[in-house]
C-alpha cells in the first residue's frame, strides 16, 4: 500500500524530510564558500555541516521502511509548453548578449586555437598533435572546417563555442531522458545551461568545451543501449557510443577517465546479464582500439609526453583535496579556470547534488547504486594524477554528473512537496542559483575590475588595439595592421579579430588599397617612427599591470598610407610574411625541438627588405630572442648587434645586448 505524502513541509515525517537536510547542507556550503574561516573552522563545518548530516541521511533513506519507496525520477508528464518557450528564449539571450564584449578578451590559448584553425584555411593538415602544449586534434580541425563556413573574426570565433554549448544544452537533456523522466530531464537542461561553469565554457574556444557534448552524447547513447528492447535500437546505440568514445580521446586527454568508466559499465552489464549476446562489448573495446591506436602511436612520439609528463605525479590525495575545495567552495586558487567567488559550483547547486543523492539511495538496493559512484570516482582520475599542476576543467566529466544529480534533488524536493508554496520554495531556489552563476560569471569572471591583478589572464593591451583599429576600420574601411613587429610570439589573440579588415591576413581583401597602416610593435622604437612620419598616431598600449607577458610597453602607431613610400610597404609586407610563417612554425613546435632550430629557420632577408631599418631591427631582435632562449649567448649578442648596428640603435635592444653579453661571461 502506497504511503500517504502530506502536501505540508511542516506536517511531513522528520524522520526523512529532505529540507531539513537541505537547509543544512546549503547553510554550511554557504559559510564555506563566501566566508575566510580558519582551516580548524572549515573542517568543523565540513565535517559536522556536510558528512555526519549526509551519512545520517543515508542511514535513514536506506532502512527497511524506505526501500520500496518511490524514485524521485519517475515520470511526471510533459512540460508545459510555455516553460520550455522561456526556457530556450533565455538560453539565447545569455548566450548571444554582449558576444563579443563580455568577457572583453580572449584567452591567450584562444590565441592559439583560433591561430591553428586559421592556419587551417590555406593548408590543411591531418596531424594528430597540436600546438607547443601538445594536444589532441578534433577542436583544430573542427575550427578549420567551421573557419571555411564562417570567415575568421572576432563574433565567429565566439559564436563556435556558443554553438558548442547550446549542442551540450541539448545533449543533455536528450542524454538524460535516456533514464530520467522528463521533468528531472528538464530540470537538467536548465541548470546545466545556467550554471557558471557552463557559461565560461559557453564563451571560451579552447579543447576543453568539447568534453561535456561529447559526454552527454555518449552517455546518452549508453543508457539506450543497455534499455534497448530491438535489436536495431541496440546497435544504433552501439554505434554512438563507439563513435563519441573514439571522438572523446580525440578532443582531450582527460576523456580517458570518461573512456574508462564508460568500459568499466559496459563490462559489469553484460557480465551481470549473461544472456546478452557479448558481440556489442567486444565489439566496442575492439573499434574503439583501432580508431585510437593513431592517436596512441603520436603520443609514444619522442616530445609528445612531455607536458603530461611534467603535470601528471601521482599524489591523489592532494590533488581530491585541491578539487574537491574547488568544485565546492573556492575555486580561486585554479582561476582562470576556476572561479573567484565560490566554488565551481554555487552552494544551492553543491547541496542540491548531495540531496540528489540521498534521493539516489532512497530506491531498492541495486548494483547500480555502487556502480555510479565508482564511475564518478574513475572519471575524476585523471585529475587526481595532476597533483603538480591542478585544473578545475579537468573535472568536467564530474561536473556534469553533479549537475544532474542536483536536478534529481529539485526534482525530489517538488515531487515529495506537491503543494504550491513547496513549489513557489522550489522556483525561488531555482532562479536564486541562476542569479548567482550569472553574478559570478559578469562580475568577477568576465570583469577586469574585480581581478587581482596577478590572476589577470586576458590582454587588456590587445583588447584596446582592436577597439582602435575596428573604430577605424569602420569610417575609412580594410587597412594594413603589422601585428606581428613585437617578440610576444605566444600571444596570437588579436590575430582572429583583424582578420576580417586586415589585408595582410585577408586574402579577400587583395585588391583593397586601405587610407591607413598600423604598427604594432616595441614602444622603444617610437622615437625612429614619429622621426620618419610626423603624422604618426601613437598610443600606448601596454599600461602598468596589464598582465600580458611581454617585457616592454606594446605601442600602436597609425600612419597613413600615402606617408610610407611604396618601397617601405613592400619591405614590411615581406617582414611581415616572414614573422607570420615563424609564429604558425611556433604554434606547432615540438617541446624537445631546439630554440636555436627556431631561430635558425628564418629565411634572409631579400636585398629589399634589407634597405628599410625597422624590418631589419625586428627582424634580428626576433632571431636573438630565440638564441637567446636557446642559451646560445654568443650569437643572440650578434643578433643584437646587428639589430642595433643595421636596423635603430632602440633602447632595449641595447639592453638586450648587454644581458646577453653578461650571460657569456656567466657562462664562463
Amino acid at each position: 500500500m502506497k504511503e500517504k505524502v502530506s502536501p505540508s513541509i511542516l506536517k511531513h515525517s522528520l524522520s526523512f524530510n529532505p529540507w531539513v537536510f537541505f537547509i543544512i547542507f546549503l547553510a554550511s556550503n554557504t559559510l564555506l564558500s563566501f566566508y575566510p574561516f580558519p582551516l580548524q573552522t572549515q573542517f568543523f563545518i565540513v565535517f559536522f555541516g556536510l558528512i555526519l548530516p549526509f551519512i545520517a541521511g543515508y542511514q535513514i533513506v536506506t532502512e527497511r521502511k524506505n526501500q520500496n519507496a518511490s524514485p524521485p525520477v519517475a515520470d511526471s508528464g510533459p512540460v508545459p509548453f510555455w516553460l520550455w518557450f522561456i526556457f530556450i528564449a533565455f538560453v539565447l539571450f545569455t548566450r548571444f548578449y554582449h558576444l563579443t564584449s563580455l568577457p572583453s578578451w580572449l584567452y591567450i590559448d584562444e590565441g592559439y586555437e583560433s591561430a591553428l584553425g586559421m592556419g587551417l584555411l590555406s593548408h590543411w593538415d591531418w596531424r594528430l598533435l597540436w600546438s607547443p602544449v601538445p594536444h589532441e586534434p578534433l577542436l583544430d580541425w573542427l575550427l578549420g572546417f567551421y573557419f571555411k563556413i564562417c570567415p575568421p573574426s572576432l563574433f565567429s570565433f565566439r559564436l563556435f563555442s556558443t554553438l558548442i554549448s547550446l549542442a551540450t544544452i541539448t545533449a543533455g537533456y536528450w542524454a538524460s531522458r535516456a533514464v530520467f523522466s522528463r521533468r528531472v530531464s528538464f530540470l537538467f537542461a536548465v541548470i546545466l545551461a545556467f550554471c557558471y561553469w557552463s557559461f565560461t565554457l559557453s564563451r571560451l574556444g579552447i579543447v576543453v568545451i568539447l568534453i561535456p557534448l561529447i559526454q552527454c552524447f555518449g552517455l546518452g547513447c549508453l543508457g539506450r543501449l543497455l534499455r534497448a528492447q530491438s535489436h536495431s535500437v541496440r546497435w544504433w546505440a552501439w554505434a554512438g557510443l563507439t563513435a563519441a568514445n573514439i571522438l572523446g580521446f580525440y578532443s582531450w586527454t582527460n576523456w580517458a577517465g570518461l573512456g574508462l568508466a564508460i568500459s568499466f559499465i559496459l563490462l559489469i552489464y553484460y557480465f551481470k546479464n549473461p544472456k546478452l549476446s557479448k558481440a556489442p562489448l567486444w565489439s566496442f573495446y575492439g573499434v574503439s582500439a583501432i580508431g585510437v591506436f593513431p592517436l596512441v602511436l603520436a603520443r609514444l612520439a619522442p616530445g609528445a609526453l612531455s607536458h603530461i609528463g611534467q603535470i601528471y605525479h601521482f599524489n591523489p590525495l592532494k590533488a581530491f583535496i585541491y578539487n574537491i575545495v574547488g568544485i565546492f567552495w573556492d575555486g580561486s586558487a585554479t582561476f582562470n579556470f576556476g572561479s573567484l567567488w565560490g566554488g565551481f559550483l554555487n552552494p544551492i547547486i553543491d547541496s542540491l547534488a548531495l540531496l540528489g543523492a540521498l534521493f539516489f539511495f532512497q530506491r531498492k538496493i541495486t548494483l547500480w547504486q555502487w556502480l555510479v559512484p565508482a564511475v564518478v570516482f574513475i572519471s575524476l582520475l585523471p585529475a587526481l594524477s595532476a597533483s603538480s599542476d591542478v585544473e578545475l576543467y579537468r573535472t568536467l566529466p564530474v561536473l556534469v554528473f553533479l549537475t544532474l544529480a542536483a536536478a534529481a534533488g529539485l526534482n525530489g524536493l517538488l515531487k515529495l512537496y506537491p503543494g504550491r508554496l513547496n513549489t513557489a520554495f522550489v522556483f525561488s531556489l531555482l532562479f536564486a542559483s541562476i542569479g548567482l552563476d550569472i553574478y559570478n560569471y559578469t562580475a568577477f569572471y568576465s570583469n577586469n575590475r574585480y581581478i587581482p591583478e596577478e590572476l589577470q589572464w586576458r590582454s587588456n593591451a590587445y583588447a584596446q588595439a582592436y577597439q582602435t583599429l575596428n573604430q577605424l576600420q569602420r569610417q575609412s574601411g580594410p587597412l594594413y595592421v603589422f601585428s606581428q613587429f613585437t617578440t610576444e610570439y605566444d600571444n596570437r589573440t588579436i590575430d582572429v579579430a583583424l582578420y576580417p579588415f586586415n589585408v595582410l591576413q585577408n586574402p579577400v581583401l587583395n585588391d583593397a588599397h586601405p587610407q591607413w597602416t598600423a604598427v604594432m610593435t616595441n614602444v622603444n622604437y617610437i622615437p625612429f617612427l614619429v622621426k620618419a612620419y610626423p603624422h604618426a598616431q601613437v598610443t600606448l598600449l601596454k599600461k602598468a599591470g596589464d598582465p600580458s607577458k611581454s617585457s616592454n610597453f606594446i605601442a600602436l602607431v597609425i600612419l597613413p598610407t600615402n606617408d610610407i613610400s611604396a618601397a617601405t610597404l613592400s619591405q614590411w609586407k615581406e617582414a611581415d610574411a616572414i614573422f607570420r610563417k615563424i609564429n604558425l612554425y611556433l604554434l606547432n613546435k615540438n617541446p624537445i625541438t631546439p630554440w636555436d632550430d627556431i631561430a635558425n629557420s628564418f629565411p634572409p632577408l631579400s636585398q629589399n627588405t634589407k634597405a628599410d631599418p625597422l624590418a631589419r631591427a625586428i627582424y634580428w631582435e626576433k632571431v636573438g630572442l630565440f638564441h637567446f632562449q636557446g642559451k646560445n649567448f654568443k650569437e643572440a649578442a650578434e643578433d643584437y648587434r646587428r639589430a642595433i648596428q643595421q636596423g635603430y640603435p632602440a633602447a632595449h635592444l641595447q639592453y638586450n645586448l648587454s644581458v646577453a653579453l653578461k650571460s657569456i661571461e656567466n657562462k664562463k
